[in-house]
């Protein structure tokens, strides 16, 4: 039966806290509002002294993050049960909830994919095993569609055992050069949201537009980090309270005395954040290029096919042409989809907006014609899409 007195529970590499880490202490804290027996009594960094310091508190559980085998070994030793939240090791030896990390590869794949690259490129960032299964899940996916796809390792630099440094001066020349021989236009997965800033230098160094000749796609959408960059950074985004909330669970039930092995859940992300910085598509003709960045740019301006012509002193039978043979579609219908799909974002993104403004930034005449074509292309009412698209908390 379940103690009815306080639990007293460790977080170790859940200091109070990172904005790294935030969103999983807010599934931590959701689930102990509901469990009023539940009381965070030690928050410490991870570390193998902190692990052994743990063995020796008065705890009933712990939620840990293990970056090393030797921090694996001392957590397979504590007197209580404990849940990991990290996956920086594949094996971590004891009942862990983390991301899935294949599966974010995946996504970042099929967005790009979605969005006509053909060439792909992906960059390992330093850490622990997550950056590789991403890798390995985005290569998996391009392939599978049947297209190559290069990978750059940047080489981890250790201060000691469990912390990577930075990149350095000679990393930084080193994936500037490799970008340089990258054959735009090519989709890229950068494996972890770090860096981002560092990266687009490189990409500019290396006279690579982002994202008309690179679109870039990182993980796990650490919001303050991917809108920090220049484009903003569009990343895979993993429920970071979610994999909070069902830790906390988990360790609920071992502290009931459920025998369980060390089983791993691993969270799937739910969506790619589309930003700037891969707000793109991957055109090959010159002529065809240029009309699609200029739609991107100006579609909320109520831009048509025959104003974009115009504006760009095109030939329209060869225009027409070429752009379904590059697009698949014609320009009327590709600057239709683009319409919806921004107003999909706005809708999503700013709800203080009025369903009115929202029509008038997206190029709609007014909220009406909005309505008419949001129900032809998706069956739904602009209002009824804003209330789906609303932020849900983790499960209860």
């Amino acid at each position: 039966m379940p103690s009815k007195t306080k639990r007293r529970i460790a977080l170790i590499g859940l200091p109070i806290l990172t904005q790294q880490d935030e969103s999983i202490f807010d599934g931590l804290i959701k689930y102990g509002s509901t469990r009023k027996s539940w009381q965070y009594v030690l928050s410490a960094e991870s570390n193998v002294d902190a692990f052994r310091f743990l063995r020796k508190a008065n705890c009933d559980g712990a939620i840990v993050r293990i970056l090393s085998k030797e921090m694996a070994k001392e957590a397979k030793k504590l007197p209580f049960p404990a849940i990991n939240v990290s996956s920086w090791l594949e094996k971590p030896g004891i009942p862990t909830v983390s991301r899935d990390d294949a599966l974010i590869g995946r996504f970042a794949a099929e967005h790009l994919l979605h969005a006509g690259f053909r060439r792909f490129a992906c960059v390992i960032c330093p850490g622990g095993f997550y950056v590789r299964a991403r890798a390995e899940g985005f290569q998996k996916a391009v392939e599978t569609a049947g297209f190559p796809c290069v990978v750059h390792t940047i080489k981890a630099h250790y201060n000691d055992i469990e912390h990577p440094q930075r990149m350095t001066a000679a990393d930084f020349l080193a994936l500037q050069a490799w970008l340089a021989q990258l054959s735009a236009p090519v989709g890229l997965f950068w494996t972890e949201d770090h860096m981002g800033k560092q990266l687009f230098h490189s990409c500019q160094n290396s006279g690579l537009r982002v994202p008309q000749d690179l679109a870039v796609v990182s993980a796990p959408n650490r919001i303050s980090l991917c809108e920090a960059s220049d484009p903003p950074m569009s990343s895979v985004n993993s429920p970071e309270a979610e994999i909070g909330f069902l830790a906390a669970n988990w360790l609920d039930r071992l502290m009931d005395g459920e025998k369980m092995p060390a089983f791993h859940c691993k969270v799937p992300p739910t969506h790619v954040e589309a930003r700037k910085s891969s707000d793109t598509l991957a055109v090959e003709d010159p002529m065809v290029a240029k009309a699609v960045s200029y739609i991107f740019k100006h579609v909320g301006e109520g831009l048509n096919a025959s104003e974009l012509i115009a504006k760009l002193n095109l030939p329209r039978r060869t225009f027409y042409r070429l752009f379904e043979d590059s697009t698949g579609q014609s320009p009327k219908d590709f600057i239709q989809k683009r319409r919806v799909q921004i107003t999909l974002d706005l809708l999503s993104k700013n709800p203080v907006l009025s369903l009115k403004e929202v029509a008038m930034q997206c190029g709609f005449r007014d909220r009406n014609r909005m309505n008419l074509t949001l129900l032809k292309t998706t069956g739904k009412s602009a209002q009824v899409l804003r209330e789906e698209q609303a932020p849900k908390g983790p499960p209860r």
